[in-house]
C-alpha cells in the first residue's frame, strides 16, 4: 500500500510540474516546448554492500528544461528504486538535479545522449539518507523514446547502494 502511495504521489508531483510549460520555440529540428516531462523505467543489478545483490528496478519522473538542441537541464528528477526479490521491502527514495548533453542528429530522428545527476536519496529500510548521483549514456531513438545504461549510487555515511543496468525512457 506504501509503494501505490508513493507511486500516486510522484505521478499528481509530476503532473503538476508538467502543466508549468513554456512557450514554444525551435528544439531539436522541430517545433515543440522548451520544457519537457520525462518518466525513465531502468533495470539491472544492485551492487555495493547490498547483500545478495539482486535485481532492481527504478521508476523516476523528472522536469527537463532545454537550454538548446545540445545542452539541457534536469530540473528535478524524483524516482523510486526496489528490488524485485522484496518488492517494496527494499525501497530507495531520490531526488535529484542533472545535466544532459546531445550529439547532432546522427540518422532520422536519433542522437546520443550522456546524462550526470547530483541529489538526495533516503534509504527506508535503514531510516537513513546520504548523497546520490548517477551518470548515463545512450541513444535517444526518437524525440520521445530513448533506451540507455546507467549507474547510480547512494552513500549513507558508511553504507553504499549502487545499481547498473538499463534505462528505457519517455518523454512527452
Amino acid at each position: 500500500m506504501k509503494k501505490l502511495l508513493l507511486i500516486a504521489v510522484l505521478l499528481m508531483t509530476a503532473a503538476v510540474v508538467n502543466a508549468q510549460l513554456l512557450t514554444s520555440t525551435t528544439v531539436y529540428g522541430t517545433k515543440q516546448t522548451r520544457n519537457h516531462f520525462a518518466i525513465d523505467l531502468s533495470f539491472g543489478g544492485y551492487t555495493g554492500d547490498l547483500d545478495g545483490g539482486g535485481l532492481a528496478l527504478e521508476l523516476g519522473f523528472r522536469d527537463t528544461y532545454d537550454i538548446n538542441e545540445y545542452f539541457s537541464v534536469d530540473i528535478l528528477k524524483i524516482s523510486a528504486h526496489s528490488g524485485t526479490d522484496d518488492f517494496g521491502g527494499l525501497l530507495n527514495l531520490q531526488a535529484k538535479t542533472g545535466v544532459r548533453g546531445f550529439t547532432p542528429i546522427l540518422f532520422g530522428q536519433s542522437r546520443m545522449y550522456g546524462n550526470v545527476g547530483l541529489g538526495y536519496g533516503y534509504f527506508t529500510d535503514a531510516k537513513k539518507g546520504g548523497f546520490a548521483w548517477e551518470i548515463g549514456a545512450g541513444l535517444d531513438i526518437t524525440r520521445h523514446v530513448a533506451v540507455g545504461f546507467v549507474y547510480n549510487t547512494n552513500k549513507y555515511y558508511s553504507f553504499n547502494i549502487s545499481t547498473i543496468g538499463g534505462r528505457v525512457g519517455f518523454t512527452f
